[in-house]
């Protein structure tokens, strides 16, 4: 019976993969990708590669503004010039609604420094990003249209919001631990 519980673990983690986020790549102010589609146990390996830059959970709503109990890398300087990369890795642990993500040194997030994983059809990428830039009406009124690489799910509430970002906090506690470099 043990056997089979580890086998299943193994699996589980054989099939997990990491998705690779660089974040300020060439002095930019941006998050390349700057959406995700990642599922459970997927790791997310934030690589900060110019300046100084977070990597800081935010809402849907109010894409510039730090989550209550959200997760963030915490600033993470790179030296110019510098051949080596910091990164900060989180696991995702539930699916079952979208999380938003900011930079929040300065204005980069109101200059579009922004990242989502698994946006929605009912919550895109691009509403988000028009959001933190001021280029669009407030989100969820309907109006904006659907990212075509983001999946569709009915899960998109803030509480589903909620309960993700809390499952990662936990997660997070643990994990990123052994792994902030």
């Amino acid at each position: 019976m043990r056997f089979f519980t580890v086998a299943a673990a193994l699996a589980t983690l054989a099939a997990a993969k990491d998705i690779l986020i660089t974040v300020g790549d060439k002095n930019s102010l941006k998050f390349d990708p700057e959406f995700v589609t990642a599922a459970k146990d997927d790791v997310l390996v934030f690589e900060f590669r110019s300046k100084n830059h977070t990597a800081t959970q935010s809402t849907f709503v109010e894409p510039c503004k730090i989550k209550p109990d959200g997760i963030e890398s915490g600033f993470l300087p790179v030296e110019p010039g510098s051949a080596t990369f910091s990164q900060w890795k989180i696991q995702v642990t539930n699916t079952s609604g979208p999380m938003w993500f900011y930079c929040r040194q300065g204005n980069h997030c109101q200059q579009g420094m922004v990242f989502a994983v698994n946006p929605t059809q009912e919550r895109t990428f691009d509403a988000f990003k028009a959001t933190a830039t001021g280029a669009a009406p407030a989100p969820g009124n309907g109006s904006s249209t659907a990212t075509s690489s983001a999946p569709a799910s009915s899960a998109s509430n803030a509480a589903a919001e909620t309960f993700t970002s809390k499952a990662l906090v936990l997660a997070a506690a643990g994990f990123v631990a052994g792994f902030v470099l």
